[in-house]
């Protein structure tokens, strides 16, 4: 590897690690999050995501969160906490 050529700037992940803060009561709700990658202090409200079955995210569960061409936050997987 030449480490003589410019490498390219390092660019941020596609989607930043989550946890759920609010869950959603049935499976067509929302439910909020905090990503510490994009703001500790900041919740994004999650309106697009896929349920598993009839199992819903839960306080505390990680989520993998990815934001579209639009800004908008998707819950692209959720792992139980």
């Amino acid at each position: 590897m030449d480490l003589s050529r410019q490498q390219p700037p390092e660019q941020a992940p596609p989607g930043q690690r989550g946890f759920v803060t609010t869950a959603p009561a049935t499976l067509d709700d929302p439910f909020t999050v905090t990503v510490p990658g994009f703001s500790e202090e900041h919740f994004y409200e999650i309106t697009r995501w896929m349920p598993r079955g009839e199992d819903l995210p839960a306080i505390g569960d990680e989520v993998l969160v990815l934001l579209d061409d639009h800004g908008d936050p998707w819950v692209v997987a959720w792992w139980p906490g």
